[in-house]
This record gives C-alpha cells, sequence and structure tokens, in this order.
C-alpha cells in the first residue's frame, strides 16, 4: 500500500513538473467522469471539462471553473434528467475518495449554473415514491404545472382531485409557484 502511494505520489509531481499540468487535468477529468458514470443509473453523453489543474490543486482538493452536459442523466432513488448542464466557478472534493474510491464526493461548490429538464413520467414517479397514498400524476404545460391524483378521505372511499400551479418569474434566478 506505501509504495503504492509513493509511486502514486511521484506520477503526479513528475506529470505536474512536465506537462505543465494539461496530463493531470485529463487524468482528474477522466477520474471525475468514470466516477459519475459508476455512480449514474442511466447516462448519455455525458462531458466533463476542467480548466487547467495544478499538482497543489489536486491535492488541495480544489477545481478551478469546470462544466459538465449530459444528454440523459439518472441517478439511484432519482428521477432521470435530460439536457442537464452545468456550469461552475469552481469546487473542493475530496481528493482521496477521488483517487482510492473511485468516488467523487464534492465538499463545496462555487458559484453555479445548472439547467435541466425533468420528463412528466420522471416527476410523477418522483412524487409517487414520496406520497403513494394520493396516487399522483403530473402534467407540465408553458408556465403551469397540474397535479391529478385521488384521496380516501375518513375511510369512506377515494375522492378525485385536481390542483393546478401556474409559474411565474420571480426575479433573474428564480420562479415563483
Amino acid at each position: 500500500m506505501d509504495k503504492r502511494i509513493i509511486g502514486i505520489s511521484l506520477f503526479f509531481l513528475l506529470t505536474g513538473l512536465f506537462s505543465g499540468g494539461s496530463l493531470l487535468t485529463r487524468a482528474v477529468e477522466r477520474n471525475i467522469k468514470n466516477s459519475l458514470k459508476q455512480q449514474a443509473q442511466v447516462e448519455e453523453n455525458l462531458e466533463f471539462k476542467l480548466a487547467p489543474m495544478s499538482i497543489s490543486d489536486f491535492f488541495k482538493g480544489q477545481v478551478r471553473e469546470f462544466s459538465f452536459s449530459a444528454v440523459r442523466l439518472g441517478f439511484p432513488e432519482g428521477p432521470v434528467f435530460q439536457e442537464l448542464s452545468l456550469q461552475s466557478k469552481g469546487m473542493r472534493f475530496d481528493a482521496g475518495a477521488l483517487l482510492f474510491k473511485g468516488k467523487l464526493e464534492i465538499r463545496e461548490l462555487k458559484e453555479t449554473f445548472l439547467s435541466l429538464k425533468i420528463p412528466e413520467n420522471e416527476l410523477t414517479a418522483m412524487i409517487r415514491k414520496d406520497l403513494p397514498e394520493i396516487e399522483p400524476t403530473i402534467f407540465l404545460e408553458e408556465g403551469q404545472v397540474e397535479l391529478k391524483g385521488s384521496l380516501d378521505l375518513l375511510g369512506q372511499g377515494r375522492l378525485p382531485f385536481s390542483a393546478t400551479a401556474y409559474l411565474e418569474k420571480a426575479s433573474d434566478q428564480s420562479l415563483r409557484l
């Protein structure tokens, strides 16, 4: 184990000294991408790009700007997102977990912009998992969300219901229901 750590440390040191960080950056990109692929249940066209890294950045578990996108991406116990795009000004991660466990464990994200789509069927499945007693179905339309289901009222049978919420822009960075 000690020889492995020394070998890996020597590799990173030489990589950093002779490549100007580009080999290290590509290696970290590949490790993060592989880690995301291993943790994801569904993944299509996953892309991950990092700003150039130095050896000290890696050992600090620090990444400057990065971007991440996927046509489809879903993790166990969650919905499958479509057209996911994330751009960040940086993050801090656990370098040991990435290197030895093959897992990306994020400690901190700096200013980040995220856009994604959640299809009706994925949103319905997610809410049904949380609220099976109302048998929900979600319908999405431009500017509104509709929830249909049924409730068992006082043991007297199921009563169907429908609720609609309209979406409006509250500010440059938020929506209001």
